[in-house]
């Protein structure tokens, strides 16, 4: 390599510099960020001064990755060669380090974006970093592995979008519930006109213990990003569990019995705290969990539902109109399905108002979908997925505290007949800037394909076809909603829905 580009300085004793690298973990998943430690230790009698190997301009060290070969290949491929600058322009003058005589230096070198991390399978990782007079120092060969995410529960957080565009987290529990890990990661609608949104590379946030199921991560009626601080909650048997960005490992709290599910999503207001309910038949228990560094998560109430819910969700009204708790659950009798609204505080539960849906013979779609909004006239929506008989596919809806009108409004749009049975479904009541925008609907059928209610109320077949991440979950975006999925190497991807 010319030294041109280099700027080292040069000693009559030659340097005797100790090279080592490790990846940080044995094991990634695909897009989650690969970090690799590297050391360095004088072993000399004089200062030496060498390249940083984590400044993202310089050129050295020169990493050497051997990717892992596709199964139709003889050969193995020849090993990537590249420097802490990637594909980014080298600068005129490498910026060093000066070690003195015994100092070690330790850093850290983020690897995505520098090199390919597409595949799954075992990756080898080798570096050289030059010295003076020709020298090198050759740091041992390692190896780490990268696989496919496989999660069991995922959610993603929403908020008052920016120019209706979608952002906020996703976050998942990956590997077995007997030794799960907690991820995260950020999406932003990067390009709405284009139906793009791009997934960041995840992290690893936690390890969880037996059993973990549940994970959630707030909802809120500001901005996503408006606090440097985002949310993750899990369930570990009767215990809750909630851990902040900032913390190393969750703080939690002990329910009085096992309930049967968190409520999806929790809450959370600008400068309030993360709030969490916990279903046990028909009693609800609120779990709150302070807005701070350290926070210990207490037990606010348990109260009783006026009937056990077949689908409960929750959603804030607009911080104009006092943040109002908004809570939405549906029951199922035989062929009637009612929808209940009512309200919640730190005292406890409000009272509750319903409203039946009549033309659901067949209940509940699978998943039990039930979406909730409230928009800034004070009215707040709430659909439901069910059927009519055994193929035609419903989207009902309800809406209370319309002005001058006494009772709850209901409708009821047949939206088409599926051949294939349901296996999955979700939907979302979007708004913006407190106005009803529209309603996201998806169902999954047997053989694997999505199909979603367009602007015409009408089913339609979602192309691609991609498999969907547990729970079938539609990410809310600016002109469209987005199927939170996987993509052909099993990375996160979102599928836009159709018009």
């Amino acid at each position: 390599m010319s030294y041109a580009s280099t700027v080292l300085l040069w000693f009559a004793v030659a340097p005797m510099i100790a090279f080592a690298i490790e990846p940080v973990n044995k094991e990634y998943l695909l897009r989650q960020k690969v970090r690799l430690a590297i050391t360095l230790t004088n072993e000399g009698s004089e200062p030496v001064e060498v390249s940083d190997p984590t400044c993202r301009t310089n050129l050295q060290p020169e990493f050497a990755l051997r990717v892992p070969a596709a199964a139709d290949e003889e050969e193995p491929k020849e090993p990537v060669v590249f420097g802490p600058n990637g594909y980014r322009p080298a600068a005129p003058v490498e910026r060093t380090l000066m070690l003195g005589p015994g100092a070690t230096w330790t850093g850290e070198l983020e690897l995505n974006g520098l090199c390919p991390l597409n595949d799954e399978g075992e990756y080898e990782i080798e570096a050289t970093l030059a010295l003076q007079d020709g020298k090198s120092a050759k740091a041992p060969k390692k190896t780490f592995v990268m696989k496919t995410a496989q999660p069991y529960a995922v959610h993603h957080s929403e908020g008052v979008r920016p120019f209706g565009a979608g952002l906020g987290i996703i976050v998942f529990l990956q590997g077995k519930k007997e030794s799960a890990s907690v991820f995260k990661a950020q999406y932003n609608e990067s390009e709405p006109h284009n139906l793009e949104v791009r997934v960041k590379p995840m992290r690893e946030a936690a390890g969880a213990r037996e059993n973990a199921t549940d994970i959630l991560t707030p909802w809120l009626n500001a901005a996503p990003f408006s606090d440097l601080i985002q949310w993750m909650v899990w369930r570990e048997g009767k215990s809750v569990l909630a851990m902040n960005t900032i913390q190393k490992a969750p703080a939690s709290v002990e329910l009085p019995s096992k309930p049967d599910f968190l409520v999806r999503p929790p809450l959370q207001t600008a400068k309030g705290p993360v709030e969490v309910l916990a279903l046990d038949g028909k009693a609800l228990t609120l779990v709150v969990v302070p807005k701070r560094l350290k926070p210990v998560p207490t037990v606010g109430w348990t109260q009783e539902l006026p009937e056990k819910p077949k689908a409960i969700t929750a959603i804030l009204g607009p911080e104009e109109l006092g943040s109002v708790r908004h809570l939405a659950f549906a029951t199922v009798d035989g062929g009637k399905v009612r929808v209940f609204h009512g309200t919640y505080s730190d005292s406890g539960l409000g009272k509750f108002e319903s409203a039946e849906i009549a033309g659901l013979s067949g209940g509940l779609l699978p998943g039990s979908p039930l979406a909730v909004a409230a928009t800034g006239d004070g009215v707040v929506h709430i659909a439901v997925l069910g059927r009519k008989g055994s193929s035609e596919v419903v989207l009902g809806s309800v809406q209370f505290g319309v002005p001058d009108k006494p009772e709850p409004v209901v409708a009821v749009k047949d939206v088409g007949k599926l051949e294939q049975s349901v296996t999955a479904s979700d939907l979302n009541v979007v708004t913006f800037e407190g106005k009803l925008l529209r309603i996201d609907a998806a169902v999954q059928t047997a053989d694997g394909e999505t199909w979603n209610v367009t602007e015409e109320g009408k089913l339609a077949q979602v192309s691609p076809k991609r498999k969907a991440l547990p729970p079938f979950t539609i990410v809310t975006g600016r002109d469209v909603g987005y199927l939170l999925c996987t993509d052909e190497v099993g990375a996160f991807h979102m599928q836009p829905l159709n018009r």
